[in-house]
Order: structure tokens, then sequence, then C-alpha cells
């Protein structure tokens, strides 16, 4: 049966893991996570069970809105504004109540142009071809300077996010060219190094 069941949000949290993160969204309910030796398709988490077992700092960044992205071989990362997930092994978190701040580094982690950064830095923490993420690798990339595009950008994200609620696997390749255009303008990258960049992807 895979009716989506109704998950009550006050009791439990919904499960995510590198396996059903895409950019933008969670395959939550439309991919089985491996957990435990078994696939649900629906995971959930009782919350007191949770808060019962885990230190206080995984409690707090579960009860506040986030993006949640993969730690494994590519950096897809979703919002999650409504605190509603919790993330499992091999993801990596950033929480802030300024959710349009979580939108703008949302589109910042999942441009080709940050990719291709960390692939480059960090190329000797790669393993069969893909990286292994540390938090540190996230905290360390060189933010914008400026953000002068910071509107525009969540504004496209926003878009992203509205054909993502309805289907997770929507193409909105469309408007993530867009966001990656603006990155680019955003870093001031010449059109020889936006070349390389599109020539690796």
């Amino acid at each position: 049966d895979n009716t989506i069941p109704i998950v009550d949000q006050s009791t439990t949290y919904k499960l995510v893991n590198t396996g059903t993160i895409v950019k933008y969204a969670s395959l939550w309910g439309k991919k089985p996570i491996t957990y435990l030796g078994n696939k649900p398709l629906f995971p959930v988490i009782n919350k007191v069970d949770f808060e019962k077992t885990l230190g206080r700092t995984y409690i707090q960044r579960a009860q506040r809105p986030k993006i949640i992205f993969k730690g494994l071989n590519l950096l897809d990362a979703f919002i999650d504004i409504s605190a509603e997930f919790i993330p499992g092994k091999t993801t990596l978190v950033i929480c802030s109540e300024d959710t349009d701040k979580l939108k703008f580094l949302c589109a910042i982690i999942n441009s080709k142009l940050i990719f291709k950064y960390i692939k480059i830095k960090y190329q000797s923490s790669s393993y069969c071809g893909g990286i292994t993420f540390t938090s540190d690798m996230i905290n360390l990339l060189p933010l914008p300077t400026s953000n002068i595009l910071r509107d525009r950008i969540v504004n496209v994200v926003n878009l992203i996010l509205a054909a993502k609620q309805s289907d997770p696997q929507a193409d909105t390749s469309a408007l993530e060219k867009e966001i990656d255009n603006l990155v680019y303008q955003l870093y001031e990258l010449t059109p020889d190094e936006i070349a390389l960049i599109e020539q690796a992807n």
C-alpha cells in the first residue's frame, strides 16, 4: 500500500537520509529509505523516543527550520521550513530562523559553482569519484561578499519549491539554470570561468 499516511507532526518526525534527498526536495514517501535493515517508504520517528535517546544539540536541530543536504557524492539539499524532518546518517544540516537566508544558502549549495569548487579544493577527500562532505567544508565555503542578487535568487527558489511541493521529482532544471547564472554573477565569474564550470557538468 503506497497511500501516503497522515503524519501527526506533533508526535513524529519524518526521517530522511542521503538516498532520499534531491535538489530542493525530499523523496520521503516516494523512495524507500534503508534504515536498521528495513526499507520503509514512510519512515517516521516518535518524538518522545527520539528526544530520550539523542543529545540536546541534535534535538534542537530537529526542532528548527533547516537545510538538510547529502554528505556523500553530491551536495543536493532541501529546505525543511516547518521542522518536520530529522536527518539520518551521512547528512549535514544548517539551521536558521530566517527562511529567506535558508533559501539563499540552499541555492548556493545546490549550484554548479559550489559543487565544482568543493570537488577541486577537496580532491584528496574523493572516493570512487565522489566526495564525503564534512561540516568544515561547508562552514569554510567562500560566501559572496554582496547580497545584491539575494532577493532574485530567493524568488526563483520559491518557484522551485512550489513545483516540488506537488511533485518532488518535478523538472525544475530551467529554474536551476537561472539560479546557476545568478550565482555566477554573484561571484563575478568571467565568461571563460563559467564555460569551464559548465563543461565539467
